[in-house]
């Protein structure tokens, strides 16, 4: 079962990046790069004393994750596909929180991110945030919890702005539509 969890993350994450929206590296090297990066996770947590089980749910979310912070960086989508992923990951694999916990944490999250979706849109009549966004968020409740998630929120938050503020001082480029995706991931 943990092999399979993993490579299942790494097939998905693999065929979102390389299929769905066009690859920056060839998917094989990218599929090589992920499982790497996945192996490594997972070593470090059994070397640490995790249960095994814990360790594939770990080594999954990185292969996710990674995935979703270099596609949003580069298109600022986040595909649901991945999304999909990190919130199976967050029902079925063995996690500190009880289902209750999961889905207060899903709605708190992601209910209050949809709400600063939907107050940018009335107040400047476009999208503050993307449904991609929102759906990560409501995923990372159901993983993390209400409380752990609106603080990892708020550095995604922190560290979105100054990646904004870096990019406006060095003008390296336009700074419209800063993917928050990346810090949630």
């Amino acid at each position: 079962a943990v092999p399979a969890a993993v490579a299942a993350a790494v097939f998905v994450a693999a065929r979102v990046a390389g299929g769905e929206v066009g690859p920056a590296e060839p998917p094989a090297r990218r599929a090589g790069l992920l499982l790497a990066a996945a192996v490594l996770v997972g070593a470090m947590a059994l070397m640490a004393g995790s249960p095994p089980l814990v360790a594939a749910r770990l080594a999954a979310l990185v292969v996710l994750c990674l995935t979703i912070a270099e596609i949003d960086l580069r298109l600022q989508i986040v595909p649901d596909a991945l999304v999909a992923a990190v919130l199976l990951v967050a029902v079925v694999a063995p996690a500190p929180l009880d289902r209750t916990a999961q889905l207060v944490g899903s709605v708190v999250t992601g209910g209050l991110f949809l709400i600063v979706r939907q107050a940018c849109l009335w107040w400047r009549g476009e999208d503050g945030l993307g449904l991609g966004d929102v759906k990560l968020a409501a995923a990372m409740g159901a993983l993390l919890g209400a409380e752990i998630s609106l603080l990892a929120a708020a550095a995604a938050a922190a560290g979105t702005a100054a990646w904004i503020a870096a990019r406006r001082l060095t003008g390296s480029g336009h700074t419209a539509g800063a993917p928050l995706g990346v810090g949630l991931a």
